[in-house]
């Protein structure tokens, strides 16, 4: 059960120091041994700083560039959910089979090439969700299953389908015609070889909320509003269609320094045209990064890590790229508790177009986080 304290600190005069946390508890379970029944809940009390929203034709929608991979998941108000629930089982030594009724993503049934900074949304490596993994893999999200198969000599298949909405029954909702998307990927990664490598490629449907959403709806986790609102690149219903191919690769240099950089693609418009049969805009969003961590530095169990990219934006006249730098350094202070000091940096995080309005100023966050593990 992870608990997340933050102290967390901006330019933005109308964003005070805060505390916050997040608990999760994982129940396992398994029928034969070789399978696992994940149940997990969530709690915490987490709430986005006054500048995170913007109004975007007259709606306003959440931003969170700076998200912290410990505030991912966490409800407000401290109630309790069920925000995972999910099977794993293997059919014979080289097929790994995933299945999530709730809370699937992508990133949980597939090496994401990054072996140092991942954590699964855990909060134990990178203070941001942006820092952990190649964009990509936060393309949709639900119900749905993902498959993993072993070739051999270090490469695998990975192919996967998550719904966003299939428990409703509503018109254009339910396992298919509601927000839905499928993942390929060809990987590399080999325990006798330094060296990993993916070929990622997403084909998602979106019929409402930001690109980047990790199954929670109207917000983008990661990325500007501009490539995270689809209202612009959709039809008349609101419908847009995304295709996104991403490369990830890292290096062990020693047990102690690892290298990760990543870069993806995104293209989203619209499956049809507006009803005066004008087509809606076709957008291009890209994003890339390079991590180095250092793993075990100055005491085994701690961990350096520097992160530094671009997050999605798009690719449009005028507009800058919304750099990202983050720094942090986890301290183990005993098997169950760590302290991570740290800073998150992005440049112009907003980068709003189409009648936005906004400050969009700097963004400087100060960490603190505390992790209990019991």
């Amino acid at each position: 059960m992870p608990l997340f304290s933050n102290a967390r600190f901006t330019s933005n005069a109308r964003s005070p120091a805060v505390f916050q946390n997040r608990v999760r508890l994982n129940l396992k379970t398994s029928f034969t041994g070789k399978d696992l029944l994940l149940t997990r809940l969530s709690a915490g009390n987490v709430k986005l700083f006054e500048g995170d929203f913007v109004d975007i034709n007259n709606v306003t929608i959440p931003l969170t560039p700076a998200l912290q991979s410990a505030q991912f998941g966490a409800v407000g108000s401290n109630r309790v959910s069920l925000d995972w629930l999910a099977y794993f089982t293997n059919l014979g030594d080289k097929l790994k089979v995933y299945i999530p009724a709730t809370g699937g993503l992508h990133y949980d049934y597939l090496p994401t090439i990054n072996p140092a900074l991942d954590s699964g949304d855990s909060g134990d490596t990178t203070l941001s969700m942006f820092g952990q993994r190649n964009p990509i893999y936060s393309i949709g999200g639900g119900t749905g299953i993902g498959l993993n198969y072993a070739i051999g000599n270090g490469i695998n298949l990975s192919a996967g389908y998550l719904a966003g909405n299939a428990n409703s029954s509503a018109s254009g909702s339910g396992l298919f015609n509601g927000d839905n998307s499928f993942l390929a990927q060809i990987s590399y990664v080999s325990k006798n070889s330094p060296f990993q490598i993916g070929l990622t490629y997403v084909n998602a449907y979106k019929k409402s909320g930001a690109i980047f959403d990790g199954n929670v709806g109207q917000v983008g986790q990661i990325g500007t509003v501009s490539a995270n609102n689809s209202t612009p690149f959709s039809d008349l219903n609101g419908n847009a269609k995304v295709n996104a191919y991403g490369v990830s690769i890292a290096y062990q240099f020693s047990p102690k320094f690892v290298v990760n950089t990543f870069g993806s693609y995104i293209n989203a418009k619209a499956p049809s045209p507006k009803r005066d049969g004008n087509a809606a805009a076709d957008a291009d969003i890209y994003t890339y990064g390079l991590g180095l961590s250092f793993p075990d530095f100055a005491c085994k169990g701690n961990l350096l890590g520097l992160v530094i990219g671009v997050q999605p934006y798009l690719s449009f006249t005028g507009l800058r790229e919304p750099l990202h730098i983050e720094a942090f350094y986890k301290y183990r202070v005993n098997d169950h508790i760590s302290i991570t000091p740290g800073v998150i940096w992005v440049r112009r995080p907003l980068q709003a177009t189409f009648g936005g309005t906004l400050d969009n100023s700097d963004a400087i966050v100060g960490v603190i986080r505390t992790t209990f593990t019991f």
